[in-house]
């Protein structure tokens, strides 16, 4: 069973409905016209995916991927810096 949703052509109302309901004359309920249901809209890109069965996406949510473009953060290390303390960043240059 697929779910898809459409407007009214006439109105706009929006409509969800399975896909074994599409071809199907009915009458808008916002604007009283018939309208006919319409096919269902072609698989795109997207991949569709599912949680496992007796799951839900709130329970198990889908393993998180990476994005390429993403770079770990570097980890900061404390080190002993020249007048400072372990891990500590020297304070700024005041004017005098």
């Amino acid at each position: 069973m697929i779910v898809y949703k459409f407007s009214c052509p006439h109105c706009d109302q929006h409509y969800t409905c399975q896909d074994s309901h599409a071809n199907t004359q009915i009458t808008c309920a916002r604007c009283k016209r018939q309208i006919v249901i319409p096919p269902v809209p072609p698989p795109n890109d997207l991949t569709i995916v599912k949680p496992p069965p007796g799951h839900t996406w709130d329970s198990s949510p889908p393993p998180m991927q990476p994005h390429p473009a993403y770079t770990s953060p570097t980890t900061f290390t404390p080190a002993k810096q020249a007048g400072g303390e372990a891990g500590r960043h020297p304070d700024p240059p005041r004017p005098a």
